[in-house]
């Protein structure tokens, strides 16, 4: 389960170095870390598009576009959904593995 345990480690770390002054949320299995600074405000989005665990980095107000995503990591599924406000639940599987799940309290409070 090496591919599902390293995509939720990584999911989980992005949003512990984002969590405090970032806003983040999660919607049809993408989740979004948004900040702003005096130059703008900048979304991070992680998803599973085509079997690959993505990231896009790009200005808030530019359309999102699964497509233009870099591949971090290949998955069989991934998927993020808030439980409530303020608890994330994570699931990732690898090629061929059975998906495992991870619940992030966020300090923000979401």
């Amino acid at each position: 389960n090496f591919e599902g345990r390293t995509a939720l480690a990584y999911v989980a770390e992005k949003v512990r170095q984002n969590d405090a002054g970032a806003s983040v949320s999660a919607g049809d299995g993408i989740l979004e870390i948004t900040t702003g600074d005096a130059d703008g405000s900048y979304t991070l989005y992680i998803y599973e598009h085509e079997g690959y665990l993505r990231e896009l980095f790009t200005r808030t107000e530019l359309p999102f576009d699964v497509s233009a995503g870099q591949k971090l990591l290949e998955v069989d599924g991934f998927s993020v959904s808030e439980k409530e406000e303020g608890l994330l639940e994570i699931s990732a599987a690898g090629e061929g593995e059975e998906p495992i799940s991870l619940l992030l309290h966020l300090r923000s409070g979401s």
